[in-house]
Order: structure tokens, then sequence, then C-alpha cells
């Protein structure tokens, strides 16, 4: 086929594209908690939570492919913590909605940070180590 576009134009709907799918991405993510305190049913997100890790999990590998990591932060032992403690606590509010009002609350809160915390930050870590190799 032959192009019709020019390297400007190229650009253009790069950027657009770029904007429309990081648009999309963070909507998707902010429905999911507003629709788990609205209905309180976790299959009523599930095609949502799908769609969220299919473009995470591209991303991810899109960037480690290509020795990317990001364009303000590096692979350090500060961004590894910070990654890890963001997903503990919007993982653990997740959580917080599901066990709200039972007897092992604190339990359940406790447990799940600590678990998001220590798999985020290891997959960040791993992650990390095999950019720095790449690039």
């Amino acid at each position: 086929m032959k192009r019709i576009t020019d390297e400007r134009q190229d650009h253009e709907i790069s950027t657009i594209e770029h904007y429309a799918l990081w648009t999309m991405f963070w909507l998707l993510v902010a429905s999911i908690p507003v629709q788990l305190l609205l209905f309180l049913e976790p299959m009523m997100i599930l095609g949502e939570c799908i769609c969220v890790l299919i473009v995470s999990v591209f991303i991810l590998i899109s960037f480690v492919k290509h020795g990317l990591w990001g364009n303000y932060t590096t692979p350090s032992l500060k961004t590894h913590l910070f990654s890890g403690l963001l997903t503990a606590v919007i993982g653990t509010s997740i959580v917080a909605i599901f066990v709200w009002g039972q007897d092992s609350f604190l339990f359940h809160i406790l447990l799940s940070f600590g678990a998001l915390f220590l798999i985020a930050f290891a997959l960040s870590y791993a992650v990390g180590m095999i950019v720095k190799k790449r690039e």
C-alpha cells in the first residue's frame, strides 16, 4: 500500500493514539473500584480486569523487549519501593471493599498489603534488572 501521510502527520497520529490509549486505560482502571463500590459484585468487573491485565502485560513486555523503563525514572531501589507501595495501597483498598465489616478485616488488610507489596516489589526489581541488561 502506498503511504499517504508524511512524517509530521505520522507523529500527530502517534500522539493522538498515545493519548487515546492512556486515557482509555486510566478510565478503565478508575471504573473498576467505582463499579465495586456501586454493585459489590466482582463478576461485573471481570471484563474490565481482563482488559487492564492484557494492556498492562503488553506494555510491560514491550518496554522490557526494547530495554525501556520510563521517561522520568530509572530502575532503582526507590522506584521499586514506590511501585510496591503504590500497588499495595491500591490493591488493599480494593480488598477492603470486599472484606468490610468482617471479623477478620484487619487480618485480610495486613495480609493483602504485605503480599501485594512483596509481589510488586519483586516483579519491579526483576523487570528492572532485565531492562538494565538490555539498555
